[in-house]
């Protein structure tokens, strides 16, 4: 039976695996030859005998080119070889090995000496590093204690400065204001001579504040009670720095009095004004006399009617 090949197709596949390749003509094989009824180009009926189409000149009977089967080339990778035969491998002996070859001493080897020349180095290695880690340490924790101590007793050397520091300026603000304390205490002979001549103005120029007391009193004769008044100038710096002068007035009486306290040195020179003026005291003509005493910080004067 013949099989017609259309043009076009190069290359077909056999069930062997081998390729054959035809050019793109048309023809019949050969088993088709004597089957041929008429031209296969234009159909005009053959005989079988023609060897080409007496109308259109087809060749009819031409033979067909032979086919070349070319083998294909198999691009699977190559299989590996096989594995060699197995080998059993080698398990080393449990019993450690020793050269049993002496030497010059009659020893064992040269791996047991090598053995002991190591354990050897590590424990002197290993004793000394002890040694040294340890002093180490020892000296670090010996050099804090002393950080430590040196920093406690030079924060102490800094509080008691501190201190000392506080204290002097404390000691020097109160000197300072006991020495102006002291000097606006008045004498016994400024207030003696000149208080009559300023009034009020000498001391309140010196930082002394002024209290009065006024009261009335009945005395012996008199239908209506008599006005007596009591006034204090007082300067203070603490209860061991004060300065009074107290005068109490009556119709018939003026005394006065004037205290010192912390200032020796005022009350020295004022206890000698005193004594001083005390020989000009006594009773005068027109009835009137004059007194002053003198009672540890405290002195006294006034003046009296007495007819």
């Amino acid at each position: 039976m013949g099989v017609r090949v259309q043009s076009g197709l190069h290359s077909f596949l056999c069930p062997d695996n081998h390729s054959f390749t035809i050019k793109p003509h048309r023809y019949r094989c050969k088993s088709f030859k004597s089957m041929a009824k008429q031209c296969p180009e234009c159909g005009y009926p053959l005989n079988g005998s023609e060897s080409a189409c007496p109308k259109c000149g087809y060749v009819v009977n031409r033979e067909p080119e032979k086919v070349v089967f070319k083998p294909i080339q198999n691009n699977r990778p190559a299989t590996t070889p096989p594995f060699p035969p197995s080998v059993p491998p080698v398990v080393p002996s449990a019993e450690p090995q020793y050269d049993e070859t002496p030497d010059d001493n009659g020893g064992r080897g040269n791996g047991l000496k090598w053995l002991l020349i190591v354990i050897a180095v590590l424990l002197v290695g290993g004793g000394v590093g002890y040694y040294f880690y340890f002093a180490h340490k020892a000296k670090l924790e010996a050099e804090y204690k002393a950080f430590m101590a040196d920093s406690l007793r030079r924060d102490s050397i800094a509080a008691v400065e501190r201190a000392a520091f506080v204290a002097d300026s404390i000691r020097r603000d109160s000197i300072a204001e006991v020495e102006a304390f002291v000097a606006n205490v008045p004498t016994f002979e400024e207030v003696y001579r000149f208080y009559d001549q300023e009034g009020d103005v000498f001391f309140k120029k010196r930082g002394f504040t002024k209290s009065v007391k006024e009261k009335t009193k009945l005395y012996p004769g008199y239908d209506d009670p008599l006005p007596e008044t009591t006034t204090i100038w007082i300067l203070r710096l603490d209860a061991k720095h004060y300065c009074i002068y107290k005068v109490e007035q009556t119709p018939w009486t003026w005394a006065c009095s004037l205290t010192i306290m912390g200032a020796p040195d005022k009350l020295t020179l004022s206890k000698q004004q005193a004594g001083r003026e005390e020989s000009n005291t006594g009773q005068s003509e027109e009835g009137w006399g004059n007194y002053i005493s003198i009672d540890g910080d405290v002195i006294n004067w006034g003046y009296y009617s007495w007819d």
